[in-house]
């Protein structure tokens, strides 16, 4: 200081001023990460607007900008949740969740219902469904043998009353052999039940499946695409080298059997691979915002909005960007090899030998991998990376052009081109049955000549 050093007191003071600047300005908030003390200024272009006035919604809400926080977290600066919720409403979203995790609890207790009826738990917690054949259980799991009706061990059923037998059994029931009877208790069919019960129905049948059909592991989709430049870093591809090694003489790489595959011109393909990734994980998760969307629209407002038609346009171009960064593969591999879907920290070991968490390092999960259908699609991938980058670019656009409009609004479809959807689907319904009678008539015309 120009006038002697500050004092405690003023150093206090000059932080609560920080702090209360940041608490009064409508532009800037807190990250709400724990552990992070930053504050994040909202970009003037970024303010909130209302959101697009649909039937079944509340025209009032207003539709807030996700921040980055020089964390690393992204956060909403209306309600400050971590996460984006883009172009959900903050109070919308709030109710999107909070019904959500009903719907999610009461599958899950007629999933359990179900498997209670239709099933019996090894004592290691698998459940395992008999077709037919004996009561001679083996759990793929953990490798025991047991009964199927009594849930003991098989070896004790040698020893069993009225001699050993393979389709009887003479041993008491234990707890995995028992089955329950508990009936089946869905939600309520539309026509014969209450707002809030229709209500969760629609949730449960027409949001649900989409919203868990977009739903993706980013840590897990970041491993294996490490794993797979990793995999092309080792056969000398371009897509898994470095900026740096993409110039010059070929050295090692010129004499490999891809040395053809590698090329001068593939600058930055690695970074374009992670652009990619990117891109996929925001559409993934804008994608999954939209069925929250719909939930709070009607049927007839999700029939006339542009989005009905950009949601499945953004699904189709992000599948295909993921399959061709090689994580559709890389994950089936994944599974084929015994592991689950979870990234496994390092040091640490899964108690079950057959199904164990996927390895964080990326040379642990490449050594376990069937490398036969990983290794063609890279070298194809290497060579398609100007292909690869405009495919990302079309999976942003489509992703920005969804966000924007749920700023500005979205777009209505024009009643002519609803009418020629409603007449092809009709035509459609009405030339199935007719070409099915006449294929038939065909086949009775055909055996009549022959006879």
């Amino acid at each position: 200081a120009i006038f002697g050093p500050v004092s405690v007191q003023q150093k206090k003071l000059d932080v609560l001023k920080t702090h209360k600047l940041v608490d009064v300005h409508s532009d800037m908030a807190w990250c709400p990460s724990p552990g992070c003390n930053r504050s994040v200024l909202l970009p003037n272009f970024r303010h909130a607007t209302p959101a697009g006035n649909r039937e079944g919604t509340a025209g009032s809400q207003r539709v807030f900008s996700t921040v980055t926080c020089g964390c690393g977290s992204q956060f909403c600066f209306g309600c400050k949740k971590l996460g984006s919720h883009e172009p959900v409403p903050c109070q919308a979203w709030s109710d999107w969740l909070t019904d959500l995790a009903e719907v999610e609890k009461h599958m899950e207790d007629e999933t359990q219902k179900w498997l209670a009826e239709n099933s019996k738990e090894c004592s290691c917690g698998t459940s395992i469904q008999r077709n037919g054949g004996c009561n001679h259980m083996i759990c793929t799991a953990c490798g025991r043998h047991f009964c199927y009706v009594c849930g003991q061990d098989w070896a004790l059923h040698r020893g069993q009353p009225g001699g050993f037998a393979y389709d009887r059994c003479s041993l008491p029931m234990t707890e995995g052999g028992r089955t329950r009877t508990t009936a089946l208790e869905p939600f309520a069919q539309p026509e014969e039940s209450s707002d809030r019960s229709r209500k969760l129905w629609r949730l449960e049948r027409k949001c649900v499946p989409g919203w868990r059909a977009n739903q993706r592991n980013p840590e897990l989709q970041r491993l294996l695409l490490r794993a797979f430049l990793q995999l092309c870093a080792q056969f000398g591809l371009a897509l898994g080298l470095d900026d740096s090694s993409s110039h010059g003489g070929g050295g090692d790489n010129a004499s490999g059997f891809f040395s053809a595959v590698s090329s001068t011109s593939s600058v930055g393909a690695r970074q374009v691979a992670w652009e990619a990734l990117n891109a996929c994980i925001q559409a993934r998760r804008c994608l999954q915002n939209c069925y929250a969307l719909k939930y709070h629209w009607s049927a007839l407002a999700w029939q006339s909005c542009r989005l009905r038609t950009w949601v499945p346009e953004l699904e189709g171009i992000a599948g295909a960007l993921e399959s061709a960064l090689g994580l559709n593969l890389m994950e089936t591999a994944a599974l084929d090899a015994g592991f689950a879907s979870v990234p496994m920290a390092t040091g640490s070991h899964s108690l079950n030998q057959k199904i164990r968490p996927i390895p964080s390092n990326p040379n642990d999960v490449l050594r376990s991998l069937d490398l036969r259908q990983l290794l063609p699609h890279a070298i194809v991938i290497s060579e398609s990376v100007g292909a690869l980058r405009q495919l990302a670019t079309a999976v942003s656009l489509q992703t920005v052009r969804i966000l924007d409009a749920g700023h500005t609004g979205f777009p209505e479809i024009p009643l002519p081109e609803l009418a020629m959807e409603h007449a092809a689907q009709i035509a459609k319904n009405h030339v199935r049955p007719i070409a099915a009678h006449v294929a038939s008539g065909l086949d009775a015309t055909q055996r009549c000549s022959v006879m």
